[in-house]
């Protein structure tokens, strides 16, 4: 025969059955904490041996879809998810993916402006007087309160998805590309959008803090490419440049 049959490759056993098992936890067939039943009746159920099934138990713990604890009261369980491990596992993988190249820093500006410009928005209707009260602490900490500025206006949008999905982005882009001497017209800047946005969440004024928001970040954004570009210009010595310093002086504001 001149032409070859199609084949689909069949992967291991106990990556079948991780997929199966997966599929019925995103399903919702079985609902978070319920224990599984015992690797012996998973075997039997599945029709492989038990060092399969606790193969691919091994690989949905560490996609923290299970949890495995030990002791009389262990076993199997469906993991609970909380907003802070999402958060974490969301983070954890951005960096690894930007450490490889493989998502760029305009792609994380960009999707930090779709996130937060409605973010601010959502904040200015519906911020509580204690969202007000923690924006202003959080604006007389000067540099130190830049990053949790910005967490605050999150919060006080109330949709924790956005929060859970947003603050990963601008971690990220903190700990990665914010490593320069910024002068001091720069964080003039900084501190009188944050006047600005502040004054615009107080009114409960949507658009202009849209708006605001908006312009504050596409600011940022040129001094972020501007470190992107320095960070990777080459070296002889293959160390990191003298515009990669580390000391905490060093820091762009959020």
């Amino acid at each position: 025969m001149s032409d070859t049959l199609p084949i689909r490759r069949i992967g291991p056993a106990y990556e079948q059955v991780a997929e199966a098992l997966r599929a019925l936890i995103l399903a919702g067939h079985v609902s978070p904490g319920q224990r599984l039943p015992p690797e012996s009746e998973l075997s039997g159920a599945f029709g492989v041996s038990r060092s399969t099934i606790r193969e691919a138990l091994r690989v949905l713990s560490s996609q923290h879809l299970l949890t495995i604890m030990r002791g009389a009261q262990g076993g199997t369980f469906i993991a609970a998810p909380t907003p802070d491990s999402i958060s974490n596992y969301l983070e954890t993988s951005l960096a690894l993916m930007a450490a490889a190249e493989e998502v760029e820093v305009d792609q994380l500006l960009e999707t930090r402006e779709a996130l937060e410009v409605p973010a601010a928005a959502a904040a200015a209707e519906r911020r509580s007087d204690d969202d007000l009260e923690a924006l202003r602490t959080s604006m007389k900490a000067g540099r130190d309160g830049d990053q949790l500025f910005h967490e605050i206006i999150l919060r006080a949008a109330r949709n924790p998805l956005l929060e859970l999905i947003s603050q990963p982005v601008f971690h990220v882009l903190h700990d990665r590309f914010l490593r320069d001497r910024a002068p001091q017209s720069f964080w003039r800047q900084v501190h009188r959008d944050h006047d600005g946005l502040f004054l615009a969440i107080e009114a409960e004024n949507a658009d202009a803090a849209a708006i605001l928001m908006r312009q504050h970040l596409r600011r940022l954004a040129a001094t972020y490419r501007r470190i992107d570009k320095k960070r990777l210009l080459p070296t002889t010595s293959g160390l990191p440049s003298k515009h990669e310093g580390l000391g905490v002086g060093d820091q762009v504001g959020l």
